[in-house]
């Protein structure tokens, strides 16, 4: 029988500014880096093809409960706008998933 593993979080998700967009762009590049790779492992990791906005900001991939943080619905537009924007560098999640903007 084979075992599913829990999902590893990186370690910005334990890092309470990551849970809200910065204003120097370069720490939002790296920022929108970050999340665009979390949103992408997580999604491979949990078989996700879908994504409402509506129920992704109350979920825990935008929802850290350890630090009772989340990211707003706001930040979670600008996350998927940024995928959306380097859709080369991530062709293949785009390809998979659908995403229903609110």
């Amino acid at each position: 029988m084979a075992t599913t593993s829990a999902f590893k979080w990186p370690w910005q998700y334990d890092f309470p500014p990551f849970f809200t967009i910065q204003k120097s762009l370069n720490t939002k590049d790296k920022q929108l880096e970050a999340w665009a790779r979390l949103v992408i492992d997580y999604a491979q990791h949990n078989k996700i093809y879908s994504l409402d906005i509506a129920e992704a900001t109350t979920s825990e991939l935008f929802n850290n409960q350890k630090l009772n943080r989340r990211l707003s619905t706001d930040g979670v537009n600008t996350v998927l706008q940024y995928l959306e924007q380097k859709s080369e560098q991530f062709f293949e999640f785009f390809r998979r998933i659908s995403v229903k903007k609110m």
